[in-house]
């Protein structure tokens, strides 16, 4: 008896691993979700994947409004699939992939964010090893979390950090090592959220109005208190030094 291959949705939106130089300026979204999977035959092979494409975009200019989009593409189509992989520009993935683990909750299957820091036009393009790593994570590991594939590294889309435009190694974990790694077979480092038995939660909603003040030395403590007398923020958040300290004065 054939064995069944894992069922996986390919989304894609995006980004450096989708587009394409047209008339000396970059077109993103020009390289379909559908194309992406005819750079790596070993996909097709192995996994049975369907593909959609929700954007194309560069991911610096993808707003909150697109993470909802994003995240009902998701939520509607997690019963169908055995795992989702979402391709995206590296820039704010680390955005996209943490609250993707916000506005669905209680997650069953693996959700992997994975891009490309080199377009697949290019002989030395990551995207091939990325987005094979990223079906192989959906497909076979035992997640319910969002997460980001990238150069051999499973990292939990809530302490993930951009670390490097230009190298493969584009991204850092905060505080932690990364969750898991990818070489000839899946590791983790450190416990998993593992595929939710209960229902899965989903929030249609968010609040965009909330405003970052980072501290540094010459901190005006006043625009504290101008930001909160404008009336536009519901929430303030104050990133000071090391474990939060602020200017005594």
């Amino acid at each position: 008896m054939k064995k069944k291959k894992p069922k996986i949705l390919l989304i894609a939106t995006g980004g450096a691993i989708g587009a394409k130089m047209i008339n000396g300026k970059w077109k993103y979204g020009e390289v379909t979700a559908h194309e992406l999977l005819e750079i790596a035959p070993y996909l097709k092979n192995n996994f049975d994947l369907k593909t959609t494409t929700v954007f194309r975009m560069d991911s610096a200019d993808i707003q909150p409004d697109h993470w909802l989009t994003l995240a009902n593409t998701i939520y509607h189509n997690m019963k169908s699939y055995d795992g989702i992989v979402v391709t995206m520009g590296s820039d704010t993935m680390i955005y996209a992939a943490s609250a993707i683990s916000f506005i669905i909750q209680n997650i069953n299957i693996p959700i992997v964010f994975t891009g490309a820091q080199i377009d697949t036009s290019q002989l030395n393009t990551d995207a091939k090893r990325n987005i094979r790593e990223a079906c192989t994570v959906a497909a076979y590991a035992d997640l319910g979390e969002s997460v980001i594939v990238f150069n051999g590294q499973i990292r939990r889309g809530t302490r993930s950090k951009r670390i490097n435009a230009s190298n493969f190694e584009g991204f850092g974990s905060v505080d932690s090592i990364p969750l898991g790694n990818i070489e000839h077979y899946i590791k983790f480092n450190k416990p998993q959220i593992k595929r939710a038995k209960s229902k899965t939660v989903f929030y249609n909603k968010l609040e965009t109005r909330v405003g970052i003040l980072k501290v540094y030395p010459g901190f005006d403590n006043d625009r504290i208190k101008s930001s909160i007398d404008e009336g536009k923020l519901k929430g303030i958040v104050i990133e000071g030094y090391g474990l939060g300290l602020m200017p005594s004065v």
